[in-house]
C-alpha cells in the first residue's frame, strides 16, 4: 500500500518539478548555443588523450647510490607532477593524473601538440639538475602519446589507443638512439611515431 501511494502520488509529483524547469532550461540553452556558434563556429567534435611517461628513470635511479641521491630524485619528479596542473590549462587541457613520471590529459587538438611539447620541455628541466648532478649519460626524457578521437567513443577505447601511442613514442621496435623522447599518435587503427 505504501509503494503504491509513493508510486502515485510522490514520483508523479516530482517528475513534474523537476522536468518542467529542466526544459525551460535546455530550451534556453540552445538558444544561447546556436548564437554563440553562429558567431564562432561549432565546437570540433575532436579532440586528444594525452598518456605521457618518463624515459630513462631507470637509469637515473641505477646511479642513485645514496639515500640523499633518491630523495633528490623523488623531490624533482614530484615538483613536475605538482606543476602539471598548473600547465595544461594553459593549453586548454584538463589534466586527470599527474604523479612522478606518468601523465594522463584531455586536450582539444588544436593544442595538443603544444602542450606535449610545454610538458616534455618541463619534465627534462625538472630532472636536469639531479640528473647532472648524478652524471647521467642520458638525462630522463618524455615520451608523449596523443589518441585522437571523437567525443562519442567510449573513454575505455579511447584510453587504449592513448596506451598504443605511447608505446609507439617509446619506440621499442626501433633502433635503440631512436628510442624514447618522441610522440606518438593514434587515430582510429594508426600509430604514427614522430
Amino acid at each position: 500500500m505504501t509503494r503504491n501511494f509513493y508510486t502515485l502520488h510522490v514520483c508523479k509529483q516530482l517528475t513534474q518539478t523537476v522536468t518542467m524547469p529542466i526544459n525551460h532550461y535546455w530550451t534556453n540553452l540552445k538558444y544561447a548555443l546556436k548564437a554563440i556558434w553562429k558567431a564562432h563556429g561549432e565546437p570540433c567534435p575532436y579532440f586528444a588523450m594525452l598518456l605521457a611517461d618518463g624515459d630513462r628513470m631507470g637509469e637515473l635511479l641505477d646511479k642513485a647510490e645514496k639515500i640523499e641521491h633518491h630523495q633528490s630524485i623523488t623531490k624533482h619528479l614530484s615538483a613536475f607532477a605538482e606543476g602539471v596542473p598548473q600547465t595544461m590549462p594553459k593549453h586548454q587541457a584538463q589534466c586527470i593524473y599527474a604523479g612522478g613520471d606518468d601523465v594522463l590529459g584531455l586536450v582539444p587538438l588544436n593544442q595538443a601538440l603544444k602542450c606535449a611539447e610545454a610538458l616534455a620541455e618541463k619534465f627534462s628541466a625538472s630532472l636536469k639538475p639531479v640528473a647532472d648532478g648524478l652524471g647521467a649519460e642520458n638525462p630522463p626524457t618524455l615520451s608523449v602519446g596523443l589518441a585522437i578521437c571523437h567525443i562519442n567513443t567510449p573513454l575505455g577505447n579511447i584510453r587504449a589507443l592513448a596506451k598504443r601511442a605511447e608505446k609507439e613514442a617509446k619506440g621499442d621496435k626501433y633502433p635503440k638512439k631512436t628510442q624514447r623522447n618522441a610522440l606518438g599518435i593514434t587515430l582510429g587503427c594508426a600509430a604514427v611515431r614522430l
